[in-house]
């Protein structure tokens, strides 16, 4: 599979759950920059994908949060 179709992916689980997910990767600021990225090329045709925040983790160094946000709050 595609790298970008993998994140998309994990983008779409996030957005299936009530809060978010976890993503367990070597560098987490690296993947959260993928991320914002394809978020930005799809989000057109999708807007779901504007309720995701991508954070790092306070507790964990290894892991990258995608949460959902409320629709009302956008600004990420």
């Amino acid at each position: 599979m595609k790298p970008h179709l993998d994140l998309l992916e994990r983008m779409y689980d996030a957005l299936r759950t009530p809060l978010g997910i976890v993503l367990e990767t070597e560098d987490p600021d690296r993947l959260r920059q993928r991320l914002y990225a394809l978020r930005r090329e799809r989000e057109a045709s999708d807007p779901q994908l504007r309720t995701l925040a991508f954070v790092l983790s306070p507790t964990n160094p290894n892991h990258l949060l995608v949460l959902r946000r409320s629709a009302s709050n956008e600004e990420d």
